[in-house]
């Protein structure tokens, strides 16, 4: 859309309160549409960007004020009504500006259709609440301990204390940006789609403005009873144990690694006596058992690294950590360079994790792999950071008629299938698609198959009609049985 088309300022109301309070006494909250430069430039780049300024706290719309950045890539063939589809990032803490190149594909193949990302609220800079952790040594080793050192996790919430109530940082109130920013933009109704945490966020939405959904595509979705970390020891384990099962029914991987039950079983057995050392750039580095199962259910998010698990597994049975050290810092500085940990840390502590029974939760982490990890350190890191809001709407979502496109991988460690056939529960509307092979992240190849379908929906929001034969090709590819080379 042309940049003359954004609107300066767009006040819209936004009702908190219960459905009887008078509407002269509902809160009102203002989004303002900042046309500027793009964050990053690209070759050809048609985006439209933008900052959007909104209050921190919908509620009291004069106090402070933060700014998100946003991209709309027009339609090139806009059709009589404006169209707009809405894409959400995973985590929570993913920033959706950075997926330039995602947004320009889609814009393509919607050729009628607005491409619209916008950052939800504490993933940018302004404020910054990403508690970025170093990358020196001394960074690097702590993160190999702990999930969130909490020395980091105090000296980001202290230097945070002027300059940002992190109780704001909700799914609530950024399905509300949303909303606003909607409404600025001039659309009626919307497409959603979203990924992992995104497809809570696209709950929230439907949940709070059905009437202004179209269609959603949910991908790896999150069921609304999922209060993290429930199930992630138990769901890894699952995962690795279809991955083993794959191999065994592989020819070449099953004589590489002939005993890969076993394997595990050692793994358990040494993790048990406490951490593990290794060399990681020549120099010696100590790994928590706790790290070790993290990466291991990080290599299991997606077939193209799960395809390694075997050969890592069978090198960390026989005592070799080094490969293990050099992935675990490769997924650690990725997943910090990609999530704002302040948001994630605001969503999680207040939406799920003190929702859960410890207790249990311990109970069935007992003999994984991955085991309390996760569990503890969010006690730990979630006694530090600030409480608000614990959104308990987001757990009792009302059931929505409209359209509903599902995808979920049947190895899946993260939101498995069982979440996404209960979340269908709640759309009669939709339709639930199964990728045999696949993990929480997709490959090429998946993308290959579940795109044209997504884009078929989205300009016809009839899930029934869709052909999927090509999920039946999904393959998983072949391990990798021989190491590569020298670890760094």
């Amino acid at each position: 859309m042309p940049i003359r088309r954004l609107p300066l300022v767009f006040a819209a109301a936004l009702a908190l309160g219960a459905a009887s309070t008078p509407a002269a006494a509902q809160p009102k909250a203002e989004a303002r549409i900042i046309p500027g430069p793009c964050r990053k430039a690209v070759a050809d780049d048609r985006r439209r960007c933008f900052k959007v300024e909104v209050a921190e706290d919908p509620a009291h719309p004069d106090g402070r004020h933060i700014f998100l950045d946003g991209f709309v890539v027009p339609a090139l063939k806009p059709g009589p009504q404006k169209r707009a589809l809405f894409e959400f990032g995973g985590g929570p803490g993913e920033r959706m500006t950075d997926d330039v190149g995602n947004a320009l594909e889609v814009a393509k193949a919607l050729p009628d259709v607005d491409i619209v990302h916008i950052d939800q609220r504490g993933t940018g800079e302004t404020p910054d609440i990403r508690c970025l952790p170093g990358t020196d040594d001394a960074s690097i080793q702590s993160t190999l301990i702990d999930e969130w050192p909490l020395p980091l996790i105090r000296a980001c919430v202290a230097a945070l204390k002027d300059k940002a109530d992190l109780t704001q940082y909700t799914t609530l109130n950024s399905a509300t940006d949303y909303d606003l920013e909607r409404q600025a933009l001039g659309y009626d109704k919307i497409d959603l789609m979203g990924g992992s945490y995104g497809t809570r966020m696209a709950q929230a939405y439907i949940h709070l403005y059905p009437e202004h959904v179209r269609s959603a595509v949910l991908m790896s979705p999150v069921a609304p009873e999922m209060t993290m970390p429930e199930g992630f020891a138990r769901h890894t384990e699952m995962s690795l144990q279809g991955v083993i099962d794959l191999c065994m029914e592989d020819g070449d991987c099953v004589k590489a690694f002939p005993d890969l039950e076993g394997d595990l079983a050692r793994v358990k057995a040494r993790l048990a006596q406490g951490p593990v050392t290794a060399t990681y750039k020549g120099k010696p580095v100590t790994i928590s058992p706790g790290v070790v199962g993290a990466t291991f259910r990080g290599l299991l998010y997606g077939p193209e690294s799960a395809k390694d698990v075997p050969l890592l597994l069978h090198e960390v049975a026989n005592g070799d950590y080094n490969a293990l050290a050099a992935r675990a810092v490769q997924y650690n500085l990725g997943l910090n360079a990609a999530l704002s940990q302040g948001v994630y840390l605001s969503i999680v502590c207040n939406e799920d994790f003190a929702r859960n029974d410890i207790g249990a939760l311990h109970r069935e982490e007992a003999g994984t792999l991955y085991g309390s990890f996760r569990t503890d350190q969010l006690a730990a890191a979630c006694a530090i950071w600030p409480h608000g809001h614990d959104g308990p709407e987001l757990h009792h979502l009302k059931t929505w008629n409209g359209p509903v496109l599902t995808f979920v991988g049947q190895l899946d460690p993260v939101t498995p299938g069982v979440y996404a056939q209960r979340l269908m529960t709640q759309f009669p509307n939709g339709r639930l698609i199964r990728l045999p092979n696949q993990g929480h992240d997709a490959t090429e190849k998946t993308y290959d198959c579940t795109m044209p379908l997504v884009f078929q929906f989205i300009e016809t929001p009839d899930a029934s009609k869709l052909d999927t034969r090509c999920t039946e090709t999904l393959a998983f590819p072949a391990f990798q049985l021989k190491p590569d080379g020298p670890q760094a």
